[in-house]
């Protein structure tokens, strides 16, 4: 996940939940959380041998990792989608703008088109003239 989505694309609507979400996966997913647990666990086996009950912990806690994992991918998509609908909106009055410019510019050529056609009549007309005979 980009952490610049995470930490630079968050509404105003966004959730107090939401907000915690991503705080707690930055967290978690950190050379700190890394450490802290190397500490914990190597502590735990050290002074207690008996490894069911860090077993059962370490079991949850990857649950509740998990889940958040998957909530900050959806928010991450969310806020994707809604950075690709705003960039679309952006594309299309930019479209709407040249096909404004574009239509200007082909009836000025048609126009263009059209007194050129004139002359060359005014011209071909002149040329068969009595008087050019």
């Amino acid at each position: 996940m980009s952490d610049k989505i995470l930490r630079d694309q968050h509404e105003p609507s966004d959730s107090l939940l939401s907000k915690a979400t991503i705080v707690l996966v930055r967290m978690f997913g950190s050379w700190t959380s890394i450490l802290i647990h190397t500490l914990f666990f190597g502590s735990w086996i050290y002074f207690h041998p008996n490894l069911e009950l860090l077993l059962v912990m370490v079991s949850l806690e990857a649950i509740y990792i998990g889940i958040l994992i998957l909530m900050a991918a959806n928010i991450e998509a969310k806020q994707r989608d809604h950075a690709n609908k705003r960039q679309h909106q952006r594309d299309m009055a930019i479209v709407r703008q040249d096909a404004r410019v574009d239509e200007k510019s082909f009836q000025e050529l048609k126009q263009i088109h059209k007194q050129i056609d004139n002359l060359y009549n005014a011209i071909k007309e002149g040329d068969q003239s009595p008087s050019n005979l």
